[in-house]
This record gives C-alpha cells, sequence and structure tokens, in this order.
C-alpha cells in the first residue's frame, strides 16, 4: 500500500461488503459492460420501462448506485423504504447465468416485476428536489445527486 492509499484511508471510510454483496456488485458490472459493449441501449430493455429508464446500462448504473448508498446507509435506507440490495439478489438468482441480452432483459424484467425501477424513480425524484425539503436537505437524496459520475 502506498502512502497516498494510506492518507485517503485513514480519511474516508471504505465499507467493506460482504462477500453476497460483492458478488451482486460483480453480477451488476459484468451486465453494464456487456450492455455497454453491445450497444444494449436499443431494443434489449423491456417496453414496460419508462422513457427514462429505456437504457439498460443506464439502469443497471443506477441500480449499482442504489446499492451502494444502501451499503453505506442502510439505516436511512430502510426508514425510506429503498432498500435495493436483497431484491436485487432474487433478481439476479431468478436470471440466467449466462450473460446476454435475453439475460439481461430478463433480468431487468424480474427487477421493475419486484418494484426496483419505482424505487429508482423515487430516489431520482427525491434527489431532484433534495435542497427544496422545508426541513433541510435529505441526506440521502443529496448523496444519490452529488454522487453521479
Amino acid at each position: 500500500m502506498n502512502l497516498c492509499q494510506n492518507a485517503l484511508s485513514d480519511k474516508i471510510p471504505i465499507k467493506k461488503p460482504t462477500e453476497a454483496e460483492a458478488e451482486i456488485f460483480e453480477k451488476l458490472v459484468s451486465m453494464v459492460q456487456f450492455a455497454k459493449k453491445s450497444g444494449a441501449d436499443t431494443p434489449v430493455c423491456p417496453s414496460r420501462l419508462s422513457a427514462d429508464r429505456s437504457v439498460c446500462a443506464t439502469f443497471l448504473e443506477e441500480l449499482i448506485d442504489a446499492c451502494i448508498l444502501e451499503l453505506y446507509f442502510p439505516e436511512e435506507a430502510l426508514s425510506k423504504d429503498l432498500q435495493f440490495i436483497t431484491a436485487t439478489a432474487v433478481c439476479l438468482e431468478k436470471t440466467p447465468k449466462h450473460l446476454s441480452e435475453k439475460s439481461i432483459r430478463e433480468f431487468i424484467g424480474h427487477c421493475t416485476a419486484r418494484g426496483l425501477g419505482e424505487k429508482l424513480n423515487r430516489l431520482e425524484s427525491a434527489s431532484l428536489s433534495a435542497c427544496d425539503a422545508p426541513a433541510g436537505p435529505d441526506l440521502f437524496a443529496v448523496i444519490h445527486q452529488e454522487g453521479r459520475v
């Protein structure tokens, strides 16, 4: 470990995911890479996704972001009914292991059937109005908005 890594790790807490959580992230990242590589921005996504969720890679990236938020802030996720990790794991279990456009389409279909698309929409809505709240900004929404790459 070099000095820069030591300095950063001393100041920025890095949450270590469990093995199961790490496996979820690995699978989702592989799906994003496949979707981007295959140009799966088009007909791969189920038509029942709303227009702003029509790009598979974007949906998967937002799901990863939401899972990371839950990983770091589990109490906040629970209090806002914005839990993603367990439902994502269930959806992955129902999806064929072989990575293909069809398996990504099935995975996203399972996600939307379990309400994850709606939760992502709620998280996005909260992010857009984060600073408008009368009691001050919503921590989860601000982190989601500011943490975008």
